[in-house]
């Protein structure tokens, strides 16, 4: 883990404690997560893991981050409301004893959701079909916003539809999607997206 407890980010929001998930989780492989504050708000950052790959992979890991953070960024500006929010995106500066080549950490803030679908279900029981449809209709306009804007997200699965305190279902992580007409450092890969 990159330790980055205590560090404010360039738009003021304080990293505070790492997030754990269950072991059972899927997802984060290329980043670490926290927890960060600002004026009262709570909101949740993912930094790109630098230490845990080999510097030859450093630069298309770089560029796939930067990608992500555009696609963020374009959803944002055309008023995606089903996609999750970046708040920020940007890069941190470690501690002065780092190396050059790993000193600076590329990060993006989210708006924080309340978990994913997985949480919202107890699967050892009955699931409804008021829920199923439900999630179904939520992810769908998600995905119809996607498309509107020639973007194919590629990695659907239940820890990416994220729940929100007011009810509301977004599609986060946009690590492996396409944009048409826009190379992406994945692009040459079979499956994008998570393989299992």
């Amino acid at each position: 883990m990159l330790n980055l407890t205590g560090k404010i980010t360039p738009n003021g929001w304080v990293v505070g404690e790492g997030v754990t998930f269950a072991p059972e989780h899927t997802g984060g492989h290329f980043s670490d997560c926290y927890f960060v504050d600002r004026e009262g708000q709570r909101a949740f950052l993912k930094a790109l893991d630098i230490e845990k790959f080999d510097i030859s992979q450093l630069m298309n890991l770089l560029a796939g981050f930067q990608y992500e953070s555009d696609l963020l960024t374009l959803c944002q500006g055309k008023k995606l409301g089903r996609i999750v929010q970046v708040l920020e995106s940007d890069r941190l500066e470690r501690d002065p004893g780092v190396s050059a080549v790993l000193k600076y950490v590329p990060f993006l803030v989210f708006e924080l959701a309340a978990g994913d679908i997985r949480d919202t279900v107890d699967i050892s029981k009955s699931v409804t079909d008021q829920w199923r449809v439900y999630v179904l209709h939520q992810t769908t306009l998600a995905l119809m916003q996607l498309h509107g804007q020639a973007i194919a997200h590629q990695d659907l699965k239940p820890s990416n539809v994220l729940r929100f305190p007011d009810g509301n279902l977004k599609l986060g992580d946009l690590g492996r999607s396409s944009l048409r007409g826009k190379q992406a450092p994945h692009d040459n890969m079979a499956v994008p997206g998570a393989l299992n």
